[in-house]
């Protein structure tokens, strides 16, 4: 937690690019403290941008609700090349449009943090799931999410995700 505090998280950033036509940004991996600065200074250089790529086994779910936040702003759709596990999917679940490649995956699980009090824990599960409710996830599978232990990670499938709500648009672009 100190190196986190200090700026330098073991986790490291998640890798943010614009595409060459400067219509869409890339994220890839591990979303680690400074990501969120890193989409912001991709979000700066590239006013043109309407979709964020993702590609990533999640991280640090504070930096991923900052990622969120700006991609509301910024009101770009999302979309799933490969995967989108755990805290990636609140970044996901920002998009104006949510879409997934045919063979994406995406990961839910219920909220973890080091060291968190049992008050904690109940605290950082209400708000995920209202959270996801917000984005308007059906009670189902929001169930589901909540009912899948940290450890783990439940791939639900193209059907599922769609019919939750996970997915708005068809397979491909938004």
């Amino acid at each position: 937690m100190a190196q986190i505090a200090s700026g330098h998280d073991p986790m490291g950033r998640a890798v943010v690019e614009s595409t060459s036509d400067g219509t869409a940004i890339v994220l890839q991996g591990r979303i680690g403290g400074g990501s969120a600065d890193a989409l912001q200074s991709v979000l700066d250089a590239t006013p043109n941008a309407t979709t964020l790529i993702l590609d990533s086994k999640g991280g640090r779910i504070t930096e991923a609700a900052d990622i969120a936040i700006r991609v509301k702003q910024r009101q770009l759709d999302t979309m799933v090349r490969n995967q989108c596990l755990s805290a990636c999917t609140y970044i996901f679940l920002a998009g104006m449009h949510r879409v997934a490649t045919a063979n994406a995956s995406l990961g839910f699980h219920q909220p973890s943090l080091p060291g968190q009090t049992p008050i904690g824990k109940w605290m950082s599960t209400q708000h995920m799931r209202e959270y996801y409710r917000a984005a308007g996830l059906r009670d189902w599978f929001v169930d589901r999410v909540i009912a899948t232990e940290p450890k783990d990670v439940w791939i639900p499938t193209k059907s599922d995700l769609a019919a939750a709500g996970v997915l708005t648009s068809p397979l491909g672009r938004p």
